[in-house]
């Protein structure tokens, strides 16, 4: 039996990172800390928190950033049943424009998180998941919701939101496993 690991409400942790200009939102934290962990999957620290001035948004990040590591453990631990990273999106009762510039900009921080943490050009060449990355790329594209014509959204708008939502939360940790497998045979190349 394992402890599901949740996230914070994102309604809530948006509402503490307001009170600080310089922050981003939690969609693009959350993005910032999947990429630093796919980049060093063995990374226990992120540069990214000593940019934060104010203590109480800085605890925060500090904590999202331990449950998001957990996360990325325990998905590990139960890929047999599970194998998708959840998200830190706003809820489906928020509209879906609003949804569809979150899940952008958790895109565009988890691809800046790949480059922070030190991805480098060689490793993405020697797995299968550039593609993804391009993937990742259009997705970051849309990070506003003045992007979005919130008026001509569909049902289909939708369902394409729910499939990208899960092919990147599966995505992710295909990288993560990717990566984790390259420095284990650098590892036993090397010893």
């Amino acid at each position: 039996m394992f402890k599901i690991i949740s996230l914070p409400v994102y309604s809530e942790m948006a509402k503490t990172l307001a009170n600080n200009a310089d922050m981003t939102s939690p969609s693009e934290a959350h993005g910032v800390f999947c990429g630093l962990l796919c980049a060093n999957p063995h990374n226990f620290k992120t540069p990214y928190l000593s940019l934060v001035t104010d203590d109480v948004v800085k605890n925060q990040l500090q904590q999202l950033f331990e449950i998001t590591r957990e996360q990325f453990n325990q998905s590990m631990e139960n890929a047999d049943s599970e194998f998708s990273l959840p998200l830190l999106l706003p809820t489906e009762d928020a509209p879906l424009a609003e949804r569809i510039a979150a899940l952008g900009q958790w895109a565009q921080g988890f691809l800046s998180g790949l480059g922070e943490g030190g991805l480098t050009p060689e490793v993405t060449e020697e797995t299968t998941f550039e593609e993804v990355l391009q993937d990742m790329a259009m997705v970051a594209r849309v990070h506003s919701v003045d992007q979005i014509d919130a008026a001509s959204l569909t049902t289909e708008d939708e369902e394409d939101y729910n499939e990208i939502m899960d092919y990147i939360g599966v995505a992710v940790l295909s990288i993560y496993t990717d990566v984790l497998l390259l420095q284990q045979e650098g590892a036993n190349d090397a010893g």
